[in-house]
C-alpha cells in the first residue's frame, strides 16, 4: 500500500486459530476506486521482473471473471519486496476490475500499461 494512503485505510483485524491452535491474525482492508489503481500501481512498481514474467506466463490461471488473484511473499514483504509466491504463507490481494467487456483482454492490456506484466 502506498505509505501515502496508509493512514486513510481502514484495517480490520480478526484473530484466528491455526491447526495446532495457535493464534493467527488476519489483516484485511479494501480500497477502491483511485486509491484502488495507486495502490496496483504501486505494487506493479515494487514487484521484481521475475514475478512480472512468472505474472504475465499465469495470468489466465489468476483470473476469473472480473477478478485477479495475487499472491504474494509475507518474508519478503516485511523486508520491503514484492515478489509473487504461491505457498500458504502469503499476503493474498485480490483485484475487481468494473465495468470491463472483454474482462481477460482489457486485464491484461491494463496490467502491461501499468508495467505489472
Amino acid at each position: 500500500m502506498p505509505e501515502n494512503k496508509r493512514k486513510k485505510v481502514e484495517f480490520k483485524e480478526d484473530t484466528l486459530k491455526g491447526h495446532y491452535g495457535n493464534p493467527i491474525v488476519r489483516i484485511t482492508f479494501q480500497v477502491k476506486g483511485e486509491e484502488a489503481e495507486e495502490t496496483l500501481k504501486y505494487i506493479a512498481n515494487k514487484m521484481d521482473d521475475i514475478s512480472k514474467r512468472i505474472l504475465k506466463a499465469s495470468l489466465d490461471l489468476r483470473t476469473e471473471a472480473s477478478k485477479l488473484y495475487l499472491r504474494f511473499s509475507k518474508q519478503e514483504a516485511y523486508l520491503g519486496n514484492v515478489i509473487l509466491e504461491d505457498s500458504d504463507d502469503v499476503i493474498r490481494v485480490i483485484v475487481t476490475f468494473k465495468g470491463v467487456k472483454n474482462k481477460s483482454k482489457a486485464i491484461r492490456e491494463y496490467l502491461e500499461n501499468i508495467g505489472m506484466i
